[in-house]
């Protein structure tokens, strides 16, 4: 029997070659049973999380589960290299959350007309503060919360990120994380963020 796919796309936290260990992707497609398609890459923004995920479900079959993990919205991407920029250093940054609603939205579009299970989530904290801007999004009422894990993102609207979640049992940041001065997921760490998705998935699609 051939197995079916978990596709994935996302920064850091997702995947890279920095730390030897497996990444949540990896141990959530084990979970599944499924072969795990992870085009992650570090340091990158939406842009390329968004098309690198688009590509591969464009021109892969039998796939069981795709899932987006979104970085901070601040981050540009060129050439597949990622470049943060911060608020106070571009005037009208604004656009960039818009950017990235439109890639959350357009990734859930795409999942649902072509009838695959999708799942989103974010990583790391979306901006530095919540912004009415993002409340005023045209996007906002669109998204699927049930199949967006921690939506609306923003501790001060009731949401969460996967940084939240590691907090949570980790408060001190010294049993899920690299270390002190390396905030990403220990192999504990992607352990947890695993088996958070893993419970949300089988909630709404088991």
């Amino acid at each position: 029997m051939i197995k079916k796919k978990l596709i994935v796309s996302g920064d850091s936290w997702t995947g890279g070659s920095k730390y030897p260990y497996p990444y949540w992707p990896e141990i959530l497609a084990d979970k599944l049973n499924m072969v795990c398609v992870n085009v992650a890459k570090g340091g990158m923004g939406n842009e390329f999380i968004y098309s690198s995920v688009i590509d591969k479900l464009c021109t892969n079959k039998n796939i069981g589960l795709t899932i987006c993990m979104w970085s901070d919205f601040d981050r540009l991407d060129f050439f597949n290299r990622g470049l943060r920029v911060y608020p106070n250093f571009i005037r009208g940054q604004f656009h960039l959350l818009h950017k990235s609603m439109r890639y959350i939205h357009a990734f859930q579009n795409h999942c649902e007309l072509n009838k695959i299970p999708f799942l989103q989530t974010q990583g790391i904290f979306p901006t530095q503060e919540c912004d009415k801007e993002f409340l005023d999004s045209a996007q906002f009422d669109l998204i699927d919360g049930k199949k967006f894990i921690g939506w609306p993102m923003y501790r001060e609207l009731g949401g969460r990120t996967m940084w939240n979640e590691l907090d949570k049992v980790d408060p001190e940041q010294v049993k899920l994380r690299v270390s002190k001065d390396d905030s990403h997921p220990n192999e504990q760490g992607h352990e947890y963020i695993a088996e958070i998705i893993y419970k949300h998935y089988r909630e709404l699609y088991v």
